[in-house]
C-alpha cells in the first residue's frame, strides 16, 4: 500500500496534509489483497474479499485505524509551525524556541455611552456589567466598568461643535451666538456704528492773523463733529423665522442682509423696535379760496407761524413727536434716525443718514397744535446733549423718526465650520458645563468613522469673546460666544481611553 504525499500550498491558517481518508485506505487495502500472488496466481481469483463479511469487517477496522493515525499526524504537523498552530501551549513553545517572550495579557478598553433621566446624576459602581452587541466580524463582548464613576446631570445632551467663526451674511439669515431676544414678527433696526470724532479743546488765541484762520478752521471742524452721528442707519427688517441650533439662534428676516452687513472691518448693531413715532408737524399756511377767480399768492395765503405758541418740534437736543410714547419707560433708550437723502461721497454731511441711540433725560406729555386751535396728544423728549440727527434736522427741516429700542445686539453673523482644526483644537460646548464639574475629556468621531479621545481644558479668559447684550463694550474682531457655549482647548491624547469615564465610559472585558 502506497500513497503520494499531499502538496501543501503556502499561507494556510490550518495545515492540510492528511495522507488519505477512510475510504481511500479501505479501497487500497482490498485492492492490494486481491492483487497479491499466491501459488502463481492472484488471490482475488480464489477469495472475494468484498463478498466475505468477516474479511470486510477486518478491513474496515484497519481503515479506521489508518485514518486516525493520518489525522493525528496532520494535527501534530500543524502544531510545528507558527501560522498553523492551534494550541496556545504550542505557540508559546515555538515562540520560546526563537527567544520571544510575550507581554502580559491586557484587557481591552472601550467607551460606554450612558443615557440618564433629566436631572439625574447617578453613581455607576465599579464592576457594573455592560455588553457590546455582536457584529458580523466578532461576537458580543461583555465589559465591566473599571472604576466607580459619577455621572453629572449637566452632561446630558452636551454637544461639542467647532468654534463659530465671524462671516458676512449671504442672505436674509443671521446666526447669533446668544439669544438676541428677537421673536417672529418683531421689527429690528440695523445700524453701522461709527467711531466718535471731534476736537477736545480750542487752540490758543493770539493777535497773529494766522491764529484767526486756525480758530476758523477749528470752529468748522467742531461744526462737522457736531453734525457727525454715532451711527448710520441701514434698514428696518422684520423677523420671519427663528430657530435654535446647537446653542446658537438662527434668525431669518424679510430682506437680504448681505449688502448691508458685508464689510468685516465695520461694527454693526441691531436693536429690537418696541414702537416708533415721527417728529411732530404743524400746518404752516392757509389759503383763502375766493368766490371768483384764482387765489392770490400774496393776498389769499396766510402764514400761520405767528399763531403758534410753545416749543418747536425740532431742537438740537429735543424733539416733539406726533404721538404719545406710552411704551417709553424711564431708563429706556431711543434711536433718533434721520434717513437723509442717500449715501455717497458727493452728498453733503447734513444730507447723509444719521442715527443716535440715547436715553432721554426727560419725557413730557403735551398737547401739540397741528393747526391753530386744533391739538393732538404728543410726547416731547429732552436729551442731555446735542444729537447729530436732530442738529441736522433743524438745518434741513427734514422730519426724523424715533424708535423705542431694546438692548444693543452685535449684528455679527457666524458660520459653524464643518471640521475641527488647529493645534490645539478649539471646541465649543453646549450647554455650557458647570464650573463645579469641568469637562476633562471629549470623544469626537473623525471622518474615518473611528473615535478620537481628547483631553480638554477650559480656554483662557481672553477666548471668552462676546460681552453680554445691551450697551456692552464693542465686539473685538474674531470673537465667539460664552453665554450659550463654553470654548475649550483639546489636545489629542491617543486612541486608548483613560481608566475612568464621565458621560461616556471606559470598561474592561471579562
Amino acid at each position: 500500500m502506497s500513497f503520494e504525499p499531499a502538496v501543501v500550498p503556502p499561507g494556510l491558517a490550518r495545515l492540510r496534509r492528511r495522507l488519505a481518508t477512510y475510504h481511500d485506505f479501505l479501497d487500497e487495502l482490498v485492492r492490494d489483497i486481491e492483487q497479491s500472488t499466491v501459488d502463481g496466481e492472484p488471490l482475488g481469483r480464489r477469495w472475494d474479499v468484498e463478498g466475505d463479511p468477516r474479511a470486510m469487517k477486518l478491513a474496515q477496522l484497519w481503515a479506521y485505524v489508518a485514518e486516525g493515525v493520518a489525522a493525528y499526524t496532520e494535527l501534530a504537523a500543524g502544531e510545528a509551525y507558527l501560522p498553523t498552530a492551534q494550541d496556545w501551549t504550542d505557540l508559546r513553545r515555538l515562540a520560546g524556541l526563537v527567544g520571544y517572550r510575550p507581554q502580559q495579557r491586557v484587557a481591552a478598553q472601550g467607551w460606554v455611552m450612558v443615557d440618564t433621566d433629566r436631572g439625574a446624576a447617578p453613581l455607576v459602581p465599579a464592576g457594573t456589567r455592560v455588553q457590546a452587541p455582536g457584529t458580523p466580524d466578532r461576537p458580543a463582548q461583555v465589559f465591566e466598568v473599571a472604576e466607580e464613576t459619577q455621572l453629572y446631570a449637566d452632561r446630558a445632551g452636551l454637544t461639542a461643535t467647532p468654534v463659530p467663526v465671524p462671516a458676512a451674511p449671504t442672505g436674509p439669515t443671521l446666526r447669533f451666538l446668544q439669544d438676541p431676544g428677537f421673536r417672529v414678527g418683531d421689527r429690528v433696526l440695523f445700524v453701522e456704528e461709527l467711531a466718535p470724532t471731534g476736537p477736545a479743546a480750542p487752540p490758543p488765541w493770539s493777535a497773529d492773523w494766522s491764529t484767526w484762520w486756525i480758530w476758523l478752521i477749528w470752529w468748522w471742524y467742531l461744526y462737522q463733529a457736531a453734525m457727525s452721528a454715532g451711527a448710520t442707519p441701514l434698514a428696518v427688517a422684520r423677523v420671519r423665522k427663528r430657530v435654535a441650533d446647537l446653542g446658537t439662534v438662527v434668525v431669518t428676516f424679510d430682506r437680504d442682509l448681505g449688502p448691508l452687513l458685508s464689510d468685516p472691518s465695520k461694527v454693526y448693531a441691531a436693536y429690537r423696535v418696541v414702537t416708533a413715532a415721527g417728529s411732530a408737524r404743524r400746518q404752516t399756511a392757509a389759503v383763502r379760496i375766493p368766490a371768483t377767480g384764482a387765489p392770490s399768492a400774496t393776498n389769499d395765503k396766510l402764514q400761520l407761524a405767528a399763531f403758534y405758541t410753545g416749543p418747536a418740534n425740532l431742537e438740537s437736543a429735543a424733539v416733539v413727536l406726533d404721538t404719545q410714547l406710552d411704551e417709553l419707560s424711564p431708563g429706556q433708550r431711543v434711536a433718533v434716525v434721520d434717513w437723509g437723502l442717500g449715501r455717497g461721497a458727493t452728498i453733503e454731511t447734513t444730507n447723509l443718514p444719521a442715527c443716535d441711540v440715547a436715553e432721554p433725560t426727560m419725557h413730557s406729555r403735551l398737547d401739540w397744535e397741528v393747526a391753530p386751535g386744533s391739538t393732538v396728544p404728543a410726547s416731547r423728549l429732552q436729551f442731555g446733549s446735542q444729537l447729530a440727527a436732530l442738529a441736522r434736522a433743524t438745518i434741513t427741516g427734514r422730519p426724523v423718526r424715533v424708535y423705542v429700542v431694546g438692548p444693543r445686539i452685535p449684528a455679527q453673523h457666524y458660520d459653524l465650520p464643518t471640521a475641527v482644526t488647529g493645534s490645539p483644537a478649539r471646541l465649543r460646548l453646549y450647554p455650557a458645563p458647570g464650573a463645579a464639574h469641568p469637562v476633562q475629556r471629549i470623544t469626537l468621531r473623525n471622518p474615518a468613522g473611528t473615535w478620537d479621545v481628547l483631553a480638554c481644558t477650559p480656554a483662557p479668559a481672553s477666548a471668552q469673546e462676546l460681552p453680554p447684550p445691551g450697551g456692552g463694550p464693542e465686539r473685538p474682531a474674531g470673537s465667539s460666544s460664552t453665554s450659550s457655549g463654553s470654548p475649550c482647548r483639546c489636545p489629542p491624547t491617543g486612541r486608548r481611553p483613560a481608566p475612568t469615564w464621565s458621560g461616556s465610559g471606559t470598561a474592561a472585558p471579562r
